[in-house]
């Protein structure tokens, strides 16, 4: 693992402009809706970090993270940037508890990996009504890995977590469950959640963002949250914007009424004697998460 000290200016210079653009309406949407101008960030997983120059032209403070180089160290060499190369958790060991206003994950694909992995193999050995119902997430399973969870203590109290999700997404429509393990996940490393957000029209496709500290706190600024601008749009990259601009706030912390089984109500059930599940289900559901994946 290197840690590397790079200028941001001559970091940010070397970015393709396409992706960079792509992703501005996204990226000044997060920046506006929870005050983070002039923030200490932590991004693993950064990749090319054209989202994180957002936060740069907003004034923050910015430590990246990725396995991959997609610069030259030599021309970047200077101050004001932090890159670890190489795997996260150990960037994690190097780096103090409570150092970062907010920690960004956008993308991460170990943590992507898992869950998809974790989505197939439950498919493969679920029950009849579990694959009528698309149910894909198993109960009690940790939405995020231990590099993710870690993590979490980089953040200072009062601080938050913003987590993307694009492969490997847990339709949140058939699994409200999974919400309610990401909050249970959450608490358990200190931080409450705030939001989560999906597409209307692709629902493993999620925006979940967490406050660190405790839930009266928490809720106090979930409350300040609703004179701030909405969110209308995020995963900038998208290639149908007509779904990404179609979002759908399916949690909030302060207001019980939002809540992933209030927002995709399941359809009536009717009164009769449940029917065989046709052999192909199971397929069905296989294939439903590999469209999805693919986006």
């Amino acid at each position: 693992m290197q840690k590397l000290e790079l200028s941001p200016d001559l970091f940010f210079s070397n970015l393709r402009t396409v992706n960079r653009d792509l992703c501005k309406d996204a990226m000044l949407g997060l920046v506006h809706r929870y005050d983070l101008s002039g923030k200490n960030v932590l991004s693993l997983g950064a990749g090319e970090a054209f989202e994180e120059s957002w936060f740069y032209n907003s004034d923050c403070t910015l430590t990246l993270n990725d396995i991959n180089l997609s610069f030259t160290p030599a021309v970047c060499q200077g101050s004001g940037l932090t890159f670890y190369h190489g795997d996260a958790g150990a960037a994690l060991v190097d780096i103090p508890d409570g150092r970062y206003d907010l920690l960004y994950v956008s993308s991460f694909h170990p943590d992507e990996i898992r869950r998809e992995t974790i989505q197939a193999d439950f498919v493969a050995q679920q029950t009849e009504d579990q694959a009528a119902h698309y149910v894909t997430w198993p109960d009690d399973e940790l939405p995020y890995s231990e590099t993710l969870n870690d993590a979490l203590a980089k953040i200072r109290d009062g601080g938050l977590v913003i987590f993307q999700h694009y492969r490997g997404g847990v339709c949140v429509d058939t699994n409200p469950h999974y919400i309610d393990e990401i909050e249970k996940q959450f608490q358990s490393a200190g931080v409450q959640l705030l939001e989560v957000y999906t597409f209307r029209r692709s629902t493993p496709h999620l925006l979940v963002v967490g406050y660190k500290g405790d839930a009266s706190h928490a809720l106090e600024f979930s409350k300040s949250l609703q004179a701030r601008p909405e969110i209308k749009t995020f995963h900038g990259r998208y290639g149908d914007k007509e779904i990404s601009t179609d979002v759908v706030k399916v949690f909030e912390l302060a207001s019980e009424h939002i809540r992933p089984r209030k927002v995709f109500p399941p359809p009536p059930t009717a009164h009769a004697e449940p029917q065989p599940t046709p052999p192909a289900a199971s397929a069905g559901i296989v294939e439903r998460l590999r469209s999805l994946f693919r986006r």
